[in-house]
């Protein structure tokens, strides 16, 4: 698979398991921090700010309504969320890739 301009793949060996991410190159994932069966969550260095974020990828987010309504209603509540240390900051999507990248104070 080409890698879109501007994007980086980064491989990652979590509880046995090789997950792949595509990010902007703006960001430089570090680690996995959750795996569950429909997304992963990884901590990543946002260049651009200068602050630890969260990356989230879902898997096939439009293979059932049932997975893109929940996936829906969690975008639009974490939009919704004012607090200083969490920001919902981009949405990135296409048919196959959906990430959100959420600002981190650690």
């Amino acid at each position: 698979m080409p890698t879109p301009k501007d994007y980086n793949i980064t491989e990652f060996h979590f509880n046995k398991e090789q997950i792949r991410i595509l990010s902007p190159e703006r960001y430089d994932p570090l680690t996995v921090l959750e795996n569950d069966t429909y997304s992963f969550t990884v901590k990543a260095w946002d260049n651009d700010n200068n602050k630890y974020v969260l990356l989230k990828k879902v898997f096939n987010p439009l293979s059932s309504a049932y997975d893109s309504k929940k996936i829906y209603r969690e975008i639009a509540l974490a939009s919704k969320v004012r607090h200083k240390n969490f920001r919902c900051s981009d949405v990135l999507q296409d048919l196959k890739i959906l990430y959100t990248s959420f600002a981190l104070n650690l």
